[in-house]
């Protein structure tokens, strides 16, 4: 794979590591983003072990509400090689982005079965990265992505981490300051409860269009996630919303829950069952065009959830449950 097999469109983004494009393949002429990683020698062997590490994460999942990786190359330029990884493109942009246009142009909260179905597809990959060892570490808005056919993707595994095994923790203090749980401010180990924190952060953001934690510096920043201090979820939402914010934004990780607890919360189920059927739909729709059955990240998906379709563990119709 080398870069003149595709073509660069525009310019999407721009970072301390490199910068994104949107790229079309000259041979199918479909469209993908390329992340390009600056290999300088200035660079750190911590800077080269994450580039290293982002292709090695993305490389080995394989689910519809993942980003998927589709190859990466090297190529010599002045300033020195440069690492491409050449993604999935998702074609709507950034839930960030969803948000800032609902709240400055739409000027209206989101419908909650559309909170609901976003949520829970984040839940599914999440249920995936975790289920592998992964612990995300950066999951915010800006890396989640939207795609036309409604299908909602987390992607960027920059910083993401493979523990040892499920009982294993995290030390390095790393992540996007609003997002960060209080474990890693306090500078404790932690674990993929941590992703339950930022998972509720987002989840608190699609309702109220704005941070869930905000902070004219640092420190207030920090005070007000220390002591979980946020204004209640706009009273268009059902209470069971607030309660699953509730649940995970939980200072104490040890009672947040895990993401297989949220998938089969029964607050949920309605909304997963309705999704399902989508994506049944959806992938009939794809054989029937393409000719091809459904692929693997489709099964995969369908193996997550099914123990969850059925189960009324979790959260009972209050939100809340004794095991979290």
């Amino acid at each position: 794979m080398n870069s003149s097999r595709y073509k660069k469109v525009r310019k999407l983004g721009s970072g301390s590591f490199g910068e994104a494009w949107l790229a079309r393949s000259v041979q199918s002429q479909r469209s993908y983003v390329i992340k390009e990683l600056k290999m300088a020698q200035s660079l750190t062997e911590a800077d080269k072990g994450r580039v290293h590490n982002e292709v090695m994460i993305i490389r080995s999942c394989c689910h519809l509400n993942i980003i998927k990786y589709k190859d990466y190359f090297i190529t010599q330029e002045a300033g020195g090689p440069i690492m491409s990884i050449v993604m999935e493109y998702a074609d709507a942009g950034d839930l960030n982005q969803c948000i800032e246009k609902r709240r400055d142009v739409v000027k209206e909260f989101f419908p909650e079965s559309q909170v609901r179905n976003w949520f829970v597809q984040i839940c599914f990959a999440l249920q995936y990265l975790h289920r592998k060892n992964i612990i995300h570490r950066d999951i915010k808005t800006q890396n989640i992505f939207m795609c036309s056919n409604k299908l909602v993707k987390l992607g960027d595994f920059g910083i993401s981490k493979t523990l040892s095994n499920e009982n294993d923790f995290a030390t390095t203090g790393v992540g996007t300051p609003q997002y960060m749980s209080p474990e890693i401010y306090n500078q404790q180990p932690y674990d993929y409860k941590s992703d339950i924190w930022c998972l509720g952060c987002v989840l608190y953001e699609m309702c109220a269009l704005r941070p869930a934690f905000a902070g004219t510096n640092v420190i207030l920043l920090m005070s007000s996630i220390l002591n979980c201090a946020y204004a209640p979820l706009p009273n268009v939402y059902s209470p069971s919303i607030g309660e699953l914010v509730k649940v995970m934004l939980r200072t104490d990780p040890s009672r947040r829950p895990a993401v297989s607890q949220l998938v089969a919360a029964t607050v949920l189920q309605t909304d997963i069952v309705n999704y399902m059927e989508y994506i049944k739909t959806l992938m009939q729709d794809t054989s029937s065009t393409t000719g091809s059955g459904s692929d693997g990240s489709h099964l995969e998906l369908r193996h997550g959830s099914a123990s969850s379709l059925s189960s009324s563990e979790g959260f009972q119709n209050s939100g809340t449950s004794s095991s979290t």
